[in-house]
């Protein structure tokens, strides 16, 4: 028996609804790689600011640090704090701002980049609602060789209100 079967690639008319599924599903797993890609590079730069704040403040012997003397500081007030890693719910921030410090070399405080400073409070690790004191961090891109970065204050209160909460309502 002669069976002539030709073969036929799939549609790539964008008008064929197989084509248009594919092409969403393509187009979401795209999305997810590139917005966790993000995610990464975000949480990598904030454990490197986060270290070379530990090494600042750690004070390690035969560092060569700048006297007291040659220190230039800033202070940023009025610094909205965020928070990360609230999944479905929101939080209220008790005070919702804070003050951002920052001392160092004069020369190293030239190449900060104030745009991008911020302040937060991570609550991805509360899993009940209820009313919590956290540390504030701060997070500065490109974070140089500073003496000290400090926030004021250096906690703050959360409490977990519903999404759809207004004036006084409560989570249970």
């Amino acid at each position: 028996m002669d069976h002539d079967v030709e073969f036929q690639p799939p549609s790539t008319d964008p008008g064929n609804p197989s084509f248009a599924k594919r092409r969403e599903t393509v187009l979401s797993w795209l999305l997810a790689f590139f917005l966790g890609t993000v995610s990464w590079l975000l949480i990598q730069d904030a454990i490197r600011v986060e270290k070379a704040a530990r090494d600042a403040f750690g004070g390690k012997t035969g560092s060569a640090k700048p006297g007291p003397d040659s220190l230039t500081a800033i202070r940023l007030s009025n610094v909205p704090i965020l928070v990360l890693g609230s999944g479905q719910g929101q939080w209220r921030v008790d005070p919702p701002q804070g003050v951002a410090i920052i001392e160092g070399d004069p020369e190293e405080m030239k190449q900060i980049e104030l745009r991008g400073l911020r302040l937060f409070v991570d609550v991805s690790g509360l899993s009940k609602p209820g009313r919590y004191e956290v540390p504030v961090r701060l997070y500065l891109p490109g974070f140089p060789a500073l003496l000290s970065a400090r926030t004021d204050p250096e906690r703050v209160f959360l409490e977990w209100i519903t999404p759809a909460a207004t004036g006084e309502e409560r989570y249970p």
